[in-house]
């Protein structure tokens, strides 16, 4: 819940953003909550989100991001606090 409270604020002081990256430790529970929300979230906000999970192996996990820093998107202004479509089925 607290993970949607704080994406609520930004998209509401930042209406700008453009990207949202959850980074996270391997088998973080509440990350794994926000990454099963993230389909939800991105409908809702009409911002994609990115996640970033480190495990310890190393390598570059970073480069997933790089097509939504190169190609962003260019779309007209939506309106976050406007009444959103079921997208729950409830």
């Amino acid at each position: 819940m607290e993970n949607i409270l704080k994406i609520h604020y930004l998209k509401k002081s930042h209406p700008d953003i453009a990207l949202f990256v959850q980074t996270s430790p391997a088998f973080c529970c509440p990350s794994l909550i926000t990454e099963a929300m993230a389909a939800t979230i991105q409908k809702m906000t009409h911002t994609p989100i990115s996640t970033i999970t480190y495990d310890g192996t190393g390598g570059n996990k970073n480069e997933v991001i790089i097509p939504y820093l190169k190609f962003p998107r260019q779309e007209e202004q939506r309106d976050f606090f406007a009444p959103v479509p079921n997208v729950l089925g409830m």
